[in-house]
């Protein structure tokens, strides 16, 4: 009896996911809780185990496309591992993160996978999946790596032109009374004194 791979339970909110990717191919052997497949919601993505070694039989949702929480999207044979054979992607359970070198990887020369979730972010702003640094799981452009960018980018901007200008200081009037003093310096020393008894400075 074939055993059956279904979309788990990842929330009260979640009721559909997207098939971001398959790991493995029909016919391939895989290790018990090796990755399957990456699933993808609005808020999070998370991978699909191999609850048994054995034999991937048929893969029914593809790629791309939609699965309701419960739904099935495969089937495996459980099976002892074949003499020679290695487990689907040489043995690793995902595909191989970037590089430290390079961290976020290339879209346009390493082949980001962008999730659906992250297209549809990227469409609404403008972007281009080169343009934002992907963290996800072998390089994978996450709806999360847009946002983020997007904030990033709007906290930028708001740090470069939200100086404040502070007003320079009213400069007082030369005289308590508002009329200009006459010049001190020039005055005799008769209309001195006069002028020095005046509330005017």
């Amino acid at each position: 009896m074939p055993t059956e791979i279904k979309v788990p339970s990842v929330g009260e909110s979640i009721s559909e996911v997207f098939i971001g990717e398959w790991y493995v191919s029909e016919g391939d052997w895989v290790d018990v809780d090796q990755n399957l497949a990456g699933l993808e919601t609005d808020k999070a993505t998370f991978d699909v185990p191999a609850p048994a070694a054995g034999t991937v039989k048929r893969i029914i949702k593809k790629a791309g496309e939609t699965a309701s929480i419960g739904e099935l999207i495969a089937e495996m044979e459980a099976s002892p591992k074949p003499v020679g054979a290695k487990p689907a992607g040489g043995g690793d359970n995902a595909p191989k993160a970037a590089s430290a070198a390079d961290p976020a990887g290339s879209a346009a020369n390493s082949g980001t996978i962008v999730m659906p979730a992250a297209a549809r972010e990227l469409d609404a702003a403008g972007l281009k999946a080169s343009q934002v640094q992907a963290s996800g799981p072998g390089g994978r452009l996450l709806k999360e790596d847009v946002q983020r960018h997007l904030s990033a980018k709007q906290a930028g901007g708001a740090s470069s032109t939200g100086i404040s200008r502070i007003p320079a200081a009213p400069a007082e009037s030369a005289t308590r009374s508002g009329f200009p003093c006459p010049p001190c310096g020039r005055l005799s020393p008769a209309a001195w004194s006069k002028h020095s008894r005046t509330p005017r400075c």
